[in-house]
């Protein structure tokens, strides 16, 4: 007996030394003697655990606890083994039979303790670390465990009194200080947090990840230059370290270094293609580049990875915004606010969705309720305005843009759009000292410049005006319609070759610009005008020396054999156009076919009886054709003025309310026979000569009218739909045939439409 006895102690004593080939094979000598012997088996099991030859260990202790099942310590052996082997449940139920078989084992205590943190039962093992303490106060990764669970908890303060503790305890165990400095960060306090990472990384100075968080700490305070050599440093001390190069890429986007930015980026997904945080940054990136496909499908893979990230969902949804996909982009915020409901960027932008959707009231909803959760935000103040402007509330949008500016006083976009809301309120003064002020911030800004030359437009302040004008094909609004060209610029000057004149926006744009065509000075220069087909038999008779090309050919790729080309609306700017040069312009044009006129005269004798007006109501304008429109009912005024005959100038579908018209008042609104008012534009021309007298809205037909020299008069809108050309005055500058009647509010036609009704008594 005193031989085996003397037999366990050597093998305890070689154990102990960290000699564990020399402890299992006195172990083995004392079992093969003795096979049951407890003592034996547990330090077999302990020697080959410690040795990592887990299986052995396991058999070992299964055996020595089938010998004697009341052994707390043997209890606890095999829970430490069952949780190498990643059995963690079970481990924890053997640590729960050593405690209840010894309460004062503090090993027992600590190790269920892990254990139940492993499994996520964070309040019990918070219990068994207290209990470890309390046997033993000294037990320094008791303290530093436990901190992590109280951080785990949420229990920020009280974490780091516990990793005080733990370094109290020992002043050179490098985790207690990168521990206490991850709550620091969580509480603000990056200064104190840098220190402690310093000491860690000074106690253990390949620790890469506290070189890694304390370059976190650097970039949180701005420091970005600093925080990228902290993950250079991190990164060399572990090459696969993804957490590292995906701080790295953030680092180098706020430096401005976008492609290496992205090769971290790249970096941190071929690292670890599971990381979601990389996929939502680089979609991040992405989109800052203008590369929307390839964010959107980081951001996809981000959401694939973690489905409830609402972050994710949101960017997504900005993403799909740029590309136009609006409905998906509203998917994408309403599942962000499913997740969050309280993310006040996401109500934000599903708001601007809807304004963009034309659901106006829907997206001032959504800025409203942005604002509330968010009071303090300069872009929910300002998003809110503009849905305010889209529903004509302008007066309220003012005061938006106002508390948007107050937020944020360097918000140029705010001043721009209190810019454009001033001006739709006719503030004409006030809108450009706004403009002013979103220069002075933002000088080169596109938006901003085409905006200002709205308003200097409208005030006749031609030179500045149409120079500013230039700016508007590098803004928002005109980016889908710039076609591409390698054709150098014209810029006004007398030059041998063909200039390529391309029309732009809509159709009664065409013919509003070719009304400066008069004033190019005959030279070597050859002038080709790429316009709507439709109008190309007028252009030839009223501007033989101008060649013309199908617009459908060329505005979405303007190529050919000239020598420059320019925008038509360029023309202001090129031949410095002002009130005098404008007044210099052939006037009328326009020349209508006097063999198409003679056609619908015979085809329409109604044309010859009595004072024959035209009449048109509606504009096809996607954006603003509903606040330039009128039903035709609502003309009645007109329509029973006594001694007219009408004659529709309307193209679309019209029965019904030709229809509701002469049920409603008894007045008939002659169809023209033989004349398709929308595609046939020549002959709407020659009607238009045929008329004595035109009513119209904003449309084509004023254009046509304004160009033939037709005496006419226009309903013109108040507020967006009002455009800069028709300025303020009641004869038109640019078509002095036409009289001008204005909305005074928006929205409300009666007094407008009395208005044109009495101007029209007076015309001979």
């Amino acid at each position: 007996m005193s031989s085996t006895l003397n037999q366990l102690r050597q093998a305890l004593a070689s154990l102990q030394k960290g000699n564990l080939a020399e402890a299992i094979r006195q172990s083995q000598a004392i079992l093969w003697a003795e096979p049951r012997n407890f003592d034996a088996l547990h330090i077999m099991a302990l020697a080959s655990y410690h040795a990592k030859d887990l299986p052995t260990a396991l058999k070992h202790i299964e055996r020595a606890l089938a010998v004697r099942g009341d052994m707390a310590d043997a209890f606890n052996t095999h829970g430490m083994i069952l949780k190498a082997l990643g059995r963690v449940p079970e481990a924890a139920n053997q640590f729960s039979r050593a405690v209840k078989l010894n309460p004062r084992s503090r090993e027992a205590h600590y190790n269920l303790a892990n254990c139940l943190g492993d499994m996520g039962r964070l309040p019990a093992a918070l219990e068994h670390y207290d209990s470890a303490l309390k046997i033993e106060p000294g037990m320094v990764m008791a303290w530093n465990n436990r901190g992590l669970v109280l951080r785990r908890l949420g229990q920020i303060p009280q974490a780091a009194a516990s990793f005080d503790e733990a370094i109290k305890r020992s002043r050179d165990f490098a985790p207690a200080y990168y521990n206490r400095a991850d709550c620091l960060m969580a509480l603000q306090r990056r200064d104190e947090a840098i220190a402690d990472y310093d000491r860690a990384i000074a106690l253990k100075p390949d620790f890469a990840e506290a070189h890694c968080n304390r370059a976190n700490a650097l970039l949180e305070l701005g420091r970005h230059d600093d925080a990228l050599s902290g993950y250079d440093r991190a990164i060399r001390l572990r090459p696969s370290f993804h957490q590292a190069y995906l701080s790295r890429g953030i680092a180098l986007a706020a430096l401005g270094r976008q492609a290496e930015a992205l090769e971290s980026f790249r970096t941190a997904v071929a690292l670890k293609p599971d990381y979601a945080d990389v996929h939502y940054n680089l979609g991040k990136l992405l989109k800052e580049l203008g590369r929307f496909e390839e964010a959107a499908i980081s951001y996809d893979e981000a959401i694939r990875l973690r489905p409830d990230h609402a972050e994710s969902h949101s960017n997504r949804g900005n993403v799909l915004k740029e590309l136009k996909l609006f409905d998906e982009a509203l998917r994408s915020f309403d599942r962000a606010i499913s997740l969050r409901p309280d993310m006040a960027e996401a109500h934000t932008n599903r708001g601007n969705v809807l304004v963009r959707l034309l659901r106006h009231e829907e997206g001032l909803a959504s800025h409203d309720l942005a604002v509330r959760l968010n009071p303090d935000s300069a872009d929910a103040h300002n998003n809110r305005g503009n849905a305010l402007k889209e529903l004509n509330r302008l007066d309220e949008a003012v005061a938006c843009f106002d508390r948007a500016i107050e937020l944020k006083p360097d918000y140029a976009e705010a001043f721009s759009n209190r810019g454009n809301a001033l001006r739709e309120l006719d503030r004409l003064e006030d809108a450009t000292e706004s403009f002013n002020m979103a220069l002075a911030l933002a000088p080169a800004e596109p938006g901003i410049l085409y905006n200002k030359a709205i308003v200097s437009l409208h005030r006749h302040h031609f030179a500045e005006g149409f120079e500013l004008y230039l700016a508007r094909w590098n803004s928002e609004e005109f980016e889908d319609r710039r076609p591409t060209t390698e054709i150098p610029a014209w810029d006004g000057s007398d030059i041998e070759g063909d200039v390529l004149l391309w029309a732009e926006q809509g159709l009664g744009d065409e013919v509003f610009y070719a009304s400066m065509l008069s004033l190019l000075a005959p030279g070597r220069t050859r002038i080709a005008l790429s316009s709507d087909k439709r109008l190309h038999p007028i252009y030839a008779r009223s501007f033989p020396g101008i060649r013309l090309i199908d617009r459908a050919t060329t505005n979405s790729m303007i190529t050919g054999a000239f020598a420059a080309q320019a925008p038509i609306g360029n023309l202001g700017h090129l031949l410095r156009a002002d009130a005098g040069r404008i007044a210099q312009r052939r006037y009328p044009y326009l020349q209508a076919s006097a063999e198409r006129a003679r056609q619908i005269a015979e085809a329409n004798p109604i044309t010859g009886q009595g004072r024959v007006c035209g009449i048109s109501w509606r504009s096809g304008n996607k954006r603003m054709g509903a606040s330039r429109s009128i039903r035709l009912a609502e003309l009645a005024p007109v329509l029973t003025l006594p001694g007219l005959t009408f004659v529709n100038l309307q193209y679309g579908e019209v029965d019904d309310e030709i229809r509701e018209a002469k049920d409603l008042l008894g007045v008939e609104v002659h169809r023209l026979q033989d004349v398709d008012v929308f595609s046939d534009i020549d002959g709407l021309l020659a009607a238009i000569d045929l008329c004595d007298m035109v009513l119209t809205i904003d449309n084509v037909t004023a254009h046509l009218a304004g160009a033939l020299g037709k005496s006419s008069t226009v309903l013109v809108p108040k507020g967006k739909a009002r455009f800069w050309y028709w300025g303020g005055e009641r004869q038109s500058l640019w078509y002095p045939s036409l009289r001008l009647v204005y909305q005074e509010n928006v929205g409300e036609w009666e007094p407008a439409i009395a208005a044109a009704a009495h101007h029209l008594t007076e015309l001979p």
